[in-house]
């Protein structure tokens, strides 16, 4: 349970969405819930103005984790497929690069936009990761954008993400 100064921190008017009930208990699905996943249809019903008046925008997160590598750097890392407007609803804007595009959605593309943690992990160096190529267990993708900074929350180490394409997540 979130006190007021935490829900405060994840953003006041923010609401996050997964399977399950009121009566299952914090954590990731299990069980019954991940059996019963949300759906893009899911999503898109929370967009209908007549069902949820409120809502502004939607955007969509299929949250995973895969081994990224670069050269001979690898780690484990929070992988999200998310839709083109992720970066306003979760103000995860690029410092370098571009965010996925409709275009990169449509095409299903293997593209990829690091977090500050990742690139730091991946390219020691210093190297500039735009138009690199990372591997996502195993499969390649190119590097279009790395985020500002977002340090960390209640959630962990915002910086410690890769984002791709929804459509490439689900696939």
């Amino acid at each position: 349970r979130l006190g007021t100064a935490q829900f405060r921190g994840v953003g006041p008017n923010l609401l996050f969405l997964s399977p399950g009930g009121p009566d299952e208990q914090d954590g990731p699905p299990t069980g019954a819930n991940r059996d019963k996943p949300l759906t893009n249809a899911d999503g898109l019903a929370l967009t209908d103005p007549f069902l949820m008046p409120s809502a502004e925008a939607v955007a969509f997160e299929y949250l995973g984790f895969g081994s990224v590598e670069y050269s001979r750097e690898t780690l484990s890392v929070q992988v999200s497929g998310v839709s083109t407007n992720y970066q306003q609803v979760r103000q995860f804007f690029v410092q370098d690069g571009d965010f996925i595009s409709d275009a990169d959605e449509r095409s299903v593309a293997r593209v990829a936009v690091l977090g500050q943690t990742v690139v730091k992990t991946l390219f020691p160096g210093g190297e500039f990761p735009l138009g690199q190529t990372i591997k996502i267990n195993t499969v390649p993708f190119k590097v279009i954008g790395v985020l500002e900074s977002q340090g960390g929350s209640l959630f962990g180490d915002q910086d410690s993400v890769v984002l791709i394409p929804l459509a490439t997540a689900q696939q």
